[in-house]
């Protein structure tokens, strides 16, 4: 404890030190998954966005700002619909594009809420019905006087899914606060609170649950309905200095090349971290310590023991994006998973090589390097691709054994359109060997948050195909065509057999654990595979400026058994 109390003491006096640094705007976080990145993704593969960088997400609100200016010099050259988009983005971007003012605020006045008034409560409920094209997003509460600006969002969202006749309901409240404190200080909080009805045959687990706390179930006089709830609270605060980025925050993060990141991905609960960012040239460096939990949850609430079960784990990371040419960039991350200790010093230092330190702070903790690349050889096409490195024997490489503890993940993107429809069409197929991103020491060194692989959510012994086409249909909606195959493997006998052994289909499952007579017949896929299908179809359709309506179908088989998904979502947003 002493030792992060060092730390954050250093960070403060670095904030004092740089207080008078000539410095750019606050640059408040674009939230992973929203559907800005899709846009600018396909307009970088059409080829007006070269050296745009979308591999570290979440991206700030002044980047994606730049990116939709420079768009906005060649709208010639785009398509109606793509137009049309464009329009839409640079309303809800007009605080870091123009110096306009927030478009509720009256002359003079420096705040806004409908409460304020009864003229702005019934145009606040009149604006929940209607719907006006390029109007910037609404905002519960506003506050904007030069450089300060706070920002208060109100989230709701009903959720409806069926399995194959049996139909589950989800709840969702949230808020988001936004906070821009003069050129250099951003700040950020909300949380999303979810209530779910469980039915007896749809056990599988909500998309939006990603790990950690889950409240267990609570009975109801109907025996055949019970219901569960989860939150999660994300945060941050920041300062800016000439081109660099100082950060301390709780957050998720997707860093890769693909729409299922191996690096870092969406598939855990947010994790508090300490970041460095910096420019230079084309280039962007990222540095990253972050706390984990060592335990999941479910295990954590039945066996914790003080000072047994639970011990302090941690993630260190590095990450270069280079652009080489406007048409080639490459990215190199390394990362660092250790624990059972204090935070250690040597792993602070941003720039220094993660892997012969760790050799020279203890070699028992877990490196692994990712290295990924983009190759654009013309306009609309653009091929991918993504190397794990976690362990490799260059004597055996060619060989099936198990220390070959690697990954590869490869696509492309075709960026075209049809009558004017703009469609994005994916295909891309991953595949993680057996023992990857597990550890001999998995409570204090496995790949993992709360139990949860940080890296593909499919975790090693896996593989999948996925095909998907994105489709824009004018301005307010979008259709998604896919097909996804997913291979898993593990152990056929169930882990209080005595016979058991894993296949390495876990990241939490020790490698010393293995059965050693598989160790030079370990394939890419081992053990009992479960392959699952998916075809299906989701849309969204923006009906108003704050409700949102989305929905899809997909037919799903596994082996042999096959089930019909829908859902209906409802999305209120002000």
């Amino acid at each position: 404890m002493r030792l992060v109390k060092s730390i954050l003491s250093g960070i403060i006096l670095l904030l004092f030190a740089l207080g008078s640094t000539q410095s750019s705007a606050s640059q408040l976080h674009v939230r992973i998954g929203d559907p800005v990145y899709d846009y600018l993704e396909r307009m970088a593969t059409r080829g007006f966005l070269p050296g745009y960088m979308d591999d570290t997400r979440p991206l700030t609100r002044d980047y994606i700002a730049e990116q939709l200016r420079r768009l906005d010099e060649q709208r010639s050259e785009l398509s109606r619909i793509e137009r049309e988009i464009l329009n839409e983005y640079i309303s809800d971007y007009r605080y870091e594009l123009t110096d306009e003012r927030y478009f509720q605020l009256q002359p003079d006045k420096h705040t806004y809420h409908p409460f304020s008034s009864l003229n702005n409560f019934t145009g606040a409920l009149t604006e929940v019905f209607r719907y006006t094209p390029a109007q910037e997003e609404h905002h519960l509460a506003v506050y904007e006087e030069e450089n300060d600006a706070v920002w208060l969002d109100w989230d709701e969202m009903q959720l409806y899914e069926n399995k194959s006749g049996t139909g589950r309901y989800l709840i969702q409240h949230a808020y988001r606060l936004s906070v821009n404190y003069g050129e250099n200080f951003s700040a950020y909080s909300d949380a999303h609170i979810y209530d779910q009805q469980v039915k007896p045959g749809f056990g599988e687990v909500s998309k939006f649950y990603r790990g950690g706390f889950y409240s267990g179930v609570r009975a109801t006089a109907n025996k055949s309905v019970r219901y569960t709830s989860y939150d999660y609270s994300r945060g941050y605060l920041q300062y800016q200095f000439n081109k660099s980025t100082l950060s301390l925050g709780l957050e998720n993060f997707a860093w890769g090349v693909s729409s299922n990141p191996v690096a870092l991905s969406y598939n855990v609960p947010p994790i508090p971290y300490l970041s460095y960012q910096m420019m230079l040239g084309p280039t962007r460096f990222t540095f990253l310590h972050g706390w984990l939990s060592s335990y999941p949850w479910e295990n954590y609430k039945l066996t914790y023991t003080p000072g047994s079960n639970w011990v302090q784990k941690y993630l260190v990371t590095h990450r270069w994006e280079i652009p080489v040419y406007s048409w080639w960039q490459i990215n190199l991350t390394e990362t660092v998973v250790y624990g059972g200790r204090d935070p250690e010093m040597a792993y602070l230092v941003p720039l220094s090589f993660l892997w012969s330190t760790q050799h020279n702070v203890d070699n028992n903790d877990n490196v692994l390097l990712f290295l990924e690349s983009t190759f654009q050889p013309i306009a609309g096409l653009e091929f991918y691709g993504s190397f794990i490195l976690d362990e490799l024997s260059t004597s055996r490489i060619a060989e099936d054994w198990w220390g070959n503890k690697w990954g590869v993940q490869a696509g492309s993107l075709v960026s075209y359109s049809v009558a004017d429809i703009p469609v994005d069409t994916r295909v891309e197929f991953t595949a993680i060997r057996p023992w990857v991103y597990t550890h001999k020491k998995p409570e204090r060194s496995s790949f993992t948050h709360h139990g949860r692989s940080l890296g593909f959510y499919g975790g090693p012994n896996s593989q999948q195909i996925t095909i998907d086409n994105r489709i824009w249909v004018g301005r307010r909606g979008r259709l998604s065509l896919f097909r996804n195959q997913f291979k898993h493997g593990s152990s056929p006998l169930s882990p209080n057999d005595p016979s058991y052994y894993p296949y390495g289909g876990d990241p939490n499952q020790n490698y010393h654990e293995r059965n050693t007579q598989f160790d030079y017949s370990t394939s890419w896929l081992m053990g009992e595979i479960t392959t699952t299908r998916e075809l299906g179809i989701r849309g969204e359709f923006q009906l108003t400026n704050i409700i949102r309506l989305l929905s899809g179908y997909t037919y799903q088989t596994v082996n042999e058994r096959s089930d019909n998904y829908f859902y209906f979502q409802l999305r209120f947003d002000y």
